[in-house]
């Protein structure tokens, strides 16, 4: 059932700055106490889901409906995990407008969606005052691991992820020219590295005479 996902390489070992601050441990606002939530499931949800810490733990700004906000992101993921490009009719990533994502991006996309869906579904259901983000993350990674999916091998790595993610509410592309905004350079540069210094130092050399016949025969 994992098989069309694969390890995308991140290292889930990496240190957390705000491992012990409320934005990455949850349960930090409000209290326990039950209040009805304005959001589409009309339930009623712990106190904690309208508190600061809520909003900038998911990157939502302060006093919105971070519940409600997290079930449209699910929905999100869900429609880039339904089919190969469903990515494509998301805005879950910075575009490039010259072209689509490679097998790997998608793949690698892919992972973090479903473990981000997990994550936050688990949160939806037990975050609250008390209950730890990272808790809900390491039941993320615990419950897929069975499956087959071993992109996360603890709750750690989807922390990073929800880190990165929470900042837009989108992945950055992983083409660093279009992260960036950048303007790519001609494939030859891409081929030769060095080709691009070369013929800035043969320009300059010759410019007091120099015309594009004599770089072509260079």
């Amino acid at each position: 059932m994992g098989e069309f996902f694969e390890d995308d390489g991140d290292d889930e070992d990496d240190e957390d700055d705000d491992d012990n601050n409320n934005t990455d441990s949850g349960g930090g606002g409000g209290d326990s106490n039950n209040c009805s939530s304005g959001s589409s499931t009309e339930e009623t949800i712990p106190l904690y889901w309208l508190s600061p810490e809520a909003a900038l733990l998911f990157g939502f700004d302060h006093g919105a409906d971070v519940y409600n906000g997290l079930e449209k992101l699910i929905e999100t993921f869900s429609t880039v995990l339904q089919s190969w490009q469903g990515y494509a009719t998301t805005n879950i990533i910075q575009f490039d407008n010259d072209g689509g994502l490679t097998h790997h991006a998608i793949f690698e996309l892919r992972n973090k969606c479903l473990y981000l869906r997990t994550a936050y579904q688990i949160a939806l259901e037990e975050l609250q005052v008390g209950v730890k983000w990272e808790d809900c993350c390491n039941k993320a990674a615990s419950k897929l691991a069975p499956l087959g999916f071993n992109a996360a091998s603890n709750g750690r790595t989807i922390m990073k992820w929800n880190r990165i993610f929470r900042q837009m509410h989108q992945f950055p592309n992983p083409d660093p020219y279009v992260a960036n905004g950048l303007k790519r350079k001609p494939p030859i540069f891409e081929i030769f590295p060095s080709a691009a210094v070369d013929m800035s130092n043969f320009i300059l050399d010759k410019l007091d005479h120099f015309h594009v016949e004599m770089l072509r025969d260079y």
